[in-house]
């Protein structure tokens, strides 16, 4: 009994601290920013976040080697599909290292769930460390006029809740 109350303590503790340093993360992030990027396109070409001004753009962080990244994948092209037409740019930003070539995050991306939302890689981790955060995945929202909307949104498990809450962003912004 005693072990399962100390298994329960620690579990808790550990849990505690790590929700706590999402919160503070988050915190630590100015929702007035305007972030900026000039990231490799998979399949050739550079995108900037200048590039898709007059856009909502919704881009999520993440990594192959994420199974939070991975699950998030069909979440992120529903978006896509559910804002189609509207002004409304998904991408999804590998911070991969070199590693992983382009060809593998194409395959890797195609597997998830992915068709037609642009991967981006950011090698050297400049985009995503604009804002902060400790862990992928995480997902911003910028409005038409390259503005943060809302806080960066780490993590994901529940799509409903998800697509609730990064919708509700994006409506916010449209």
């Amino acid at each position: 009994m005693k072990k399962q109350l100390r298994k329960m303590c620690v579990g808790g503790l550990v849990a505690g601290f790590i929700l706590a340093s999402f919160s503070i993360g988050a915190l630590a992030v100015p929702s007035s920013i305007q972030p900026s990027w000039d990231l490799l396109v998979v399949g050739g070409g550079r995108q900037s976040l200048a590039d898709l001004r007059g856009n909502v753009v919704v881009a999520s962080f993440g990594a192959t080697w994420c199974p939070p990244c991975r699950a998030e994948l069909p979440a992120l092209q529903a978006l896509a599909d559910k804002y189609q037409g509207r002004r409304v740019k998904a991408v999804w930003i590998s911070i991969d290292d070199k590693k992983i070539t382009d060809q593998e995050l194409a395959q890797f991306a195609q597997k998830h769930g992915l068709r037609g939302v642009p991967v981006l890689r950011d090698l050297n981790r400049s985009a995503f460390d604009q804002f902060g955060q400790p862990s992928v995945p995480m997902l911003v929202v910028v409005d038409k006029q390259g503005n943060l909307v809302g806080r960066p949104h780490l993590g994901f498990s529940d799509k409903d809740s998800y697509l609730q809450r990064i919708s509700s962003l994006i409506d916010s912004a449209l």
